[in-house]
């Protein structure tokens, strides 16, 4: 017995073509459910016949897409990255890497390649490390009556929690 690894596309297609093949539907409606012309309909029901439901398995799961940029090309990236654009974000690492390297990159693959290598990180996690940092951190007005501090009457000390005045 063989098992076979389907989308709950391909399962609903094989139910289609069942019906379409024993004359239950008709070409146009079959193509209707699967969103297909009348022409590949055909195609699909004849390499069903001929291979069964292992026609229907897309032939490139499992396999590198064809758009993906090399291990190669990552790495050279995300060194001049590293090198030299580390503290930006990848919007503007992306206009530099094409106006001054000429390596044109979509900001995106460079968001998630930056994500991935942690060399950036995402609006919502800097939100949550600063708010922590925040929460060691107090801000305390200081007012001086002491006559030998005249010209700062008002100062701001930064105190660490846990930790007595500085003065």
């Amino acid at each position: 017995m063989t098992v076979i690894t389907m989308s709950h596309k391909e399962l609903g297609r094989i139910q289609i073509l069942i019906d379409l093949a024993d004359g239950r539907i008709g070409v146009a409606e079959a193509g209707a459910l699967m969103g297909l012309g009348r022409r590949q309909v055909y195609r699909v029901l004849t390499s069903f016949q001929a291979h069964g439901p292992d026609a229907l398995v897309s032939k490139r799961r499992g396999k590198p897409s064809n758009r993906s940029h090399g291990a190669v090309f990552r790495k050279t990236i995300l060194g001049i990255v590293r090198e030299r654009y580390g503290d930006f974000g990848p919007t503007l690492a992306a206009e530099k890497l094409a106006e001054l390297h000429g390596l044109p990159i979509g900001v995106e693959t460079l968001r998630q390649w930056m994500i991935d290598d942690e060399i950036w990180t995402r609006r919502r996690d800097r939100a949550k490390r600063s708010s922590d940092a925040k929460s060691l951190i107090s801000l305390k007005p200081y007012f001086s009556t002491q006559p030998k501090d005249k010209i700062d009457l008002c100062r701001l000390a930064a105190l660490e929690k846990g930790v007595p005045n500085l003065d």
